[in-house]
């Protein structure tokens, strides 16, 4: 079979086959499922925001790893995300500030970066998870640590092992 250039994929970036994608649909329902019945409420942050405010949002992360364009209605500098959890800061800092705390939150949803690296080449991932804000003790990362081996188990990973190195947890 012949197979036009143009048809071809940029470097780290695939189809998600019937087989794969079905794949990829269960372990995102398992996991939310799980995270629903463990009083996380979902949230879904949109796939691009202004520039400024979302690297403001994700210091000591890569930046540098961000989609960036022009929005044409407001000619403002856009980034497509590259991590949703400062987004997910961002909505409990701001949409959901007046809830009560601690607040525990999920989402899911595709993530891309501009290169990938020597250990993992994928440029584009799904993303899941879950934060507990607003409780920053013992307790709190016990209940995140017993929440993701859960979701890893749904999700159908086996042979799970946690390293702990925060002197409160050990």
């Amino acid at each position: 079979i012949m197979i036009d250039p143009a048809d071809l994929l940029p470097e780290g970036l695939e189809d998600r086959l019937p087989h794969s994608a079905a794949a990829a649909t269960r372990v995102e329902r398992a996991v939310l499922d799980l995270l629903d019945a463990h009083g996380y409420d979902r949230v879904r942050p949109p796939l691009v925001e202004f520039e400024p405010a979302m690297m403001r949002r994700m210091t000591g992360m890569h930046t540098r790893h961000m989609f960036r364009f022009v929005d044409p209605a407001s000619l403002r500098m856009l980034a497509l995300r590259s991590d949703m959890t400062p987004q997910v800061g961002r909505i409990a800092a701001t949409g959901l500030a007046d809830r009560a705390r601690p607040l525990r939150l999920c989402y899911a949803g595709q993530v891309a970066r501009m290169v990938g690296d020597m250990l993992d080449p994928r440029r584009e991932n799904l993303q899941l998870g879950a934060e507990l804000i607003g409780s920053d003790g013992v307790a709190a990362a016990g209940e995140i640590v017993e929440l993701a081996i859960a979701a890893l188990e749904a999700a159908g990973a086996t042979g799970i092992s946690v390293d702990f190195t925060l002197p409160d947890s050990v």
